[in-house]
């Protein structure tokens, strides 16, 4: 398999019955001169169920990171990724909304669910009339669907999947890619994510909701790969969000809401929701930049503008803080 807008060459092999992976992945390793051998991770959906009763609005994660009240027309002209799973575009939120699907699911896999990368979209360009407004709503959305079920029934991406999703998302030009998902360390989804972030398209990823002793997750934990961690109303920090070096910035991602099934409301919280917030963020500051001047640009203005957390200066919990919208970008249509 060719992906040809990351100039990569990808062969998959499949393990004999019987044959223990690592060890056919040691050998391939040690016995094959050419190439770069992986397996094909798995990634996990980085959003959980809110676990009690008490509900909130999306009103005070806007004011918080400075977005408009008026959002009518905001993200026109704009055409930015998500690398997911299934988009319900059937619901009201997102009926008649320029999302753009693309499935890069094998054929033999099961759907993954909707529910999550349709929270996502939500976040991105609901409908502004909606009662799931998003922030970009006049924006054009290119949904791919990498997520499918795994034995367990959860839904989950291989890296090949990803890095398919990723070639595409170079050649259509997006603005940036959301990135809501995380995992281990792998030699292709690397490969992918450079080569991605090398032909200028910026790449925001969630950090993590496995704790604050868990190791870096990926994605997020590239280098250049914008980090994004979770922060409630109050600005603490999520409680099961990673934590690291790693971290870059924080957002809005406690009790978020979003559309459920049958477009019923329901809430959420995660480094998920928080990535859609500064994927929309860096695209209000990027989209009236040069192509060639934006994956550079970006993360110096989300720095720049970034509200200080936490000890003062970056730290391992908050990165260099919580991400605000600059009133020159509000303004922009």
């Amino acid at each position: 398999m060719v992906l040809e807008n990351l100039d990569l060459s990808v062969t998959r092999f499949r393990v004999p019955r019987g044959m223990d992976t690592w060890k056919m992945l040691a050998r391939l390793q040690r016995e094959v001169g050419a190439g770069s051998f992986d397996l094909n991770h798995y990634y996990s959906i980085a959003g959980k169920n809110i676990e009690d009763g008490r509900r909130a609005f999306n009103a005070f994660a806007c004011r918080m990171i400075g977005w408009p009240r008026n959002r009518r027309g905001m993200g026109k002209g704009m055409c930015i990724g998500m690398v997911d799973g299934a988009v319900a575009t059937d619901l009201t939120a997102l009926d008649g909304q320029a999302v753009v699907r693309r499935s890069f699911v094998p054929r033999q896999a099961l759907p993954g669910g909707r529910m999550h990368a349709t929270g996502i979209a939500a976040i991105l360009v609901g409908a502004a009339n909606s009662v799931f407004p998003g922030l970009l709503p006049g924006a054009r959305l290119l949904a791919a669907e990498a997520f499918s079920a795994g034995e367990d029934g959860k839904p989950h991406a291989g890296a090949l999947a990803i890095a398919r999703a990723l070639n595409w998302m170079v050649a259509e030009k997006v603005l940036l890619v959301n990135l809501s998902f995380s995992g281990p360390d792998n030699r292709l989804l690397h490969a992918a994510v450079r080569r991605t972030l090398a032909r200028g398209t910026p790449l925001v990823a969630a950090a993590g909701n496995n704790g604050a002793q868990a190791p870096p997750a990926f994605p997020a934990a590239y280098q250049k790969v914008i980090a994004v961690t979770a922060v409630d109303r109050f600005k603490r920090l999520y409680r099961r969000a990673n934590q690291g070096p790693y971290i870059d910035f924080a957002a809005p991602g406690v009790r978020i809401r979003v559309p459920g099934k049958k477009g019923k409301v329901r809430y959420r919280q995660g480094t998920s929701y928080a990535a859609a917030y500064c994927t929309a963020v860096g695209a209000q500051m990027l989209c009236r930049m040069d192509a060639a001047q934006r994956a550079a640009r970006l993360f110096r203005l989300l720095q720049e503008n970034s509200l200080d957390l936490g000890p003062r200066g970056r730290d391992n919990l908050f990165g260099w803080g919580l991400v605000h919208c600059p009133r020159s970008c509000a303004g922009a249509r």
